[in-house]
């Protein structure tokens, strides 16, 4: 953000009311890139106003990479650690170019070293410098996924293979079941409500994430891996052997970074394929004593004590 920029950022967040002349004078030793991180998280400013103002001062669109549709593919070679140094993240490709995410799109010299890196023009955005740091310390597991993606692909097991019924130590070595496990444990990082895996026709199945009140399609991988990942989750949730024709429901607890989560999984068939839905954390308690409104402890809504599941977040509610 060179001086002018600085100052028409400054002069809209002032003109707006989203930060005012004191603030600002606060933060005017702070680098220029940090200014909208240091707005939303020490004075409670607007994030997305200030999105909103950075896209009309670099006139290009703002968006949150941790919140946007990904592809693992986008980063190529580069490390997260190069991506950190040029406060970028490559989010996905589009008609040849790489679209990413730039602390500071202004930043000519960030902009050449990861255009040459990645061997593709680039489509600016603007993102605050925070989101793009979270985003690079998520990004070595989305990579992983994309990398268990092709080694489950290329294991050779057979979509209708049996599931084993006991998770002995060789079947943890498996590349499907670490697909999984690497799946679930991104979704949680990302605070993800739910997590779909939705079979389409064009012999690929989606997998997207509920966050906040936002879908996010994370990745794709070929329908007869899909298979095997559902029998995977039938293990977890001890339904193997139960009617396939129906839907099925089951439940199973993960420990991820030291946490428990408990997972209610929901398998619907379908012509294409089993659709699959994961519910993370969804047991919840209402809060007690008269005249305390209940409140949802996954979305923090309103909640009714005649409701057994919370309608704006679907996680099912405990009331003991």
């Amino acid at each position: 953000m060179n001086p002018d920029t600085r100052k028409r950022f400054e002069l809209l967040l002032n003109k707006t009311g989203t930060a005012s002349q004191e603030v600002l004078h606060q933060l005017k030793d702070e680098p220029p890139e940090a200014l909208g991180s240091l707005l939303v998280r020490n004075f409670g400013c607007n994030k997305e106003r200030i999105l909103d103002i950075l896209a009309e001062v670099y006139r290009v669109p703002a968006v949150d990479p941790t919140v946007e549709m990904v592809e693992a593919e986008a980063m190529g070679d580069l490390t997260a650690e190069r991506c950190m140094h040029c406060l970028a993240a490559p989010l996905r490709a589009e008609g040849g170019n790489v679209v990413v995410a730039f602390a500071d799109p202004e930043n000519l010299a960030a902009v050449d070293e990861l255009q040459a890196a990645l061997g593709r023009p680039v489509q600016l955005r603007v993102a605050l410098s925070t989101d793009i740091q979270r985003f690079l310390l998520q990004s070595p597991d989305l990579q992983s996924v994309d990398q268990l993606v092709k080694e489950a692909l290329n294991d050779g097991e057979e979509a209708e293979s049996p599931p084993v019924r006991t998770t002995s130590q060789s079947e943890a070595t498996k590349p499907v079941v670490q697909l999984l496990d690497r799946m679930i444990a991104d979704a949680i990082t990302r605070k993800a409500q739910h997590m779909y895996f939705i079979p389409f026709e064009n012999n690929q199945t989606r997998v997207r994430l509920c966050v906040g009140r936002q879908i996010v399609e994370t990745h794709r991988y070929a329908e007869h891996l899909h298979a095997n990942i559902v029998n995977r989750l039938r293990v977890l949730c001890d339904l193997v052997g139960k009617d396939k024709r129906v839907p099925q429901n089951g439940a199973f607890m993960k420990v991820v970074k030291g946490t428990k989560h408990r997972l209610d999984v929901m398998i619907v068939p379908a012509p294409s394929g089993d659709a699959v839905t994961i519910f993370f954390d969804q047991d919840m308690a209402l809060p007690g004593g008269e005249g305390v409104p209940a409140t949802c402890n996954q979305c923090g809504e309103g909640l009714s004590e005649k409701w057994a599941f919370c309608p704006f977040c679907g996680t099912k509610i405990d009331k003991k």
